[in-house]
């Protein structure tokens, strides 16, 4: 893994993390490959520092106090280094973005149930039934006689 205060937190898309994942091979189980994932964070407003991801670091390099400070019981609390370039403002203190509805002429802001999509659906098809009251053509038609039937 590569740590944090390497990674250049004013790119457009930072690198978070390197891993090696050990891959078995199907057709021989004593075989084995290697490759490297790359995890990447994308950025949707490059222009602030994200404070979320890049928080202040420890500093891991240099030690905080002597060792017999330490054996004598001293607390002390461990450095921290801001990785927030300079002349960037932090993502959390940016201004929220406002997302306009967009109203177009076919927008119905009443949201339907599914009862009353059934209801509208059976209605419309109704409508288009016809109810005609003139005969159908088989029953104008000359059937066979009775006779026939037996």
């Amino acid at each position: 893994m590569i740590y944090s205060r390497v990674c250049s937190s004013s790119r457009c898309q930072c690198a978070m993390s390197r891993l090696l994942r050990l891959h078995v091979l199907f057709d021989s189980p004593t075989k084995a490959a290697l490759s490297l994932s790359k995890l990447t964070i994308p950025r949707t407003r490059g222009e602030f520092f994200q404070d979320d991801i890049f928080p202040p670091t420890a500093v891991t390099w240099e030690p905080v106090m002597k060792a017999s400070e330490w054996f004598s019981g001293k607390d002390v609390p461990a450095r921290c280094l801001d990785l927030q370039p300079a002349g960037m403002k932090k993502l959390s203190d940016a201004p929220k973005i406002v997302v306009e509805k967009k109203k177009f002429a076919s927008y119905n802001p009443k949201i339907k149930t599914d009862e009353e999509k059934k209801e509208e659906l059976l209605t419309s098809m109704v409508s288009r039934m016809t109810h005609d009251d003139d005969p159908l053509p088989q029953d104008d038609m000359d059937g066979c006689d009775e006779d026939e039937w037996d």
